[in-house]
């Protein structure tokens, strides 16, 4: 239908309040949906509900993925390698990203209402997650199909150093 990700579905997730940071949450879904990864880079006062009850990380998961797989099916794209799911989900407070890599892993953004694009930012995840724990011969992937969770240092501060960037000021405009 498209070649570019600007699929849009409009929803009102969790309210976040926030107000320096742009990157928030990321979050890593395995194949079959479970969240085997969590990684907050705000403080949980900045997350609202989010910050105060830790289980709906899991629910957003579950609400993305299958959100995502519903998307899927009424938007059908003929190359197995090019996603034809939502990639940005849009509320007033916030806004929820999703990149699925060619191995059907999913990464989800949770930003600022102001971010309409994490392409970069999610590819830039996606390859730390391929240098550091799928080359990582201790990480076991997959364990009779339950994604297993990532608990590697490395990977976590990896992240931190992608959304430190990603969270910078822009520079003062020049006079």
């Amino acid at each position: 239908m498209h070649s570019s990700p600007t699929c849009q579905l409009c929803v009102v997730v969790f309210p976040v309040k926030h107000k320096q940071h742009f990157l928030m949450v990321v979050h890593l879904l395995w194949i079959a949906g479970q969240l085997i990864h969590r990684q907050v880079f705000t403080s949980n006062d900045n997350l609202g509900e989010l910050g105060i009850k830790p289980d709906l990380h899991i629910n957003i998961s579950s609400v993305v993925f299958s959100m995502y797989s519903i998307s899927q099916q009424i938007t059908p794209n003929n190359n197995p390698m090019q996603s034809t799911g939502m990639t940005l989900i849009e509320s007033t407070e916030h806004n929820v990203h999703v990149y699925e890599t060619p191995t059907l892993v999913k990464f989800i953004a949770i930003t600022d209402p102001h971010t309409s694009n994490c392409d970069a930012l999610l590819t830039e995840v996606h390859l730390a997650y391929v240098d550091i724990v799928m080359k990582n011969p201790f990480h076991v992937v997959d364990d009779g199909g339950i994604g297993q969770p990532i608990r590697i240092a490395a990977f976590q501060e990896a992240l931190r150093h992608i959304a430190d960037r990603y969270n910078e000021p822009p520079p003062p405009p020049k006079r």
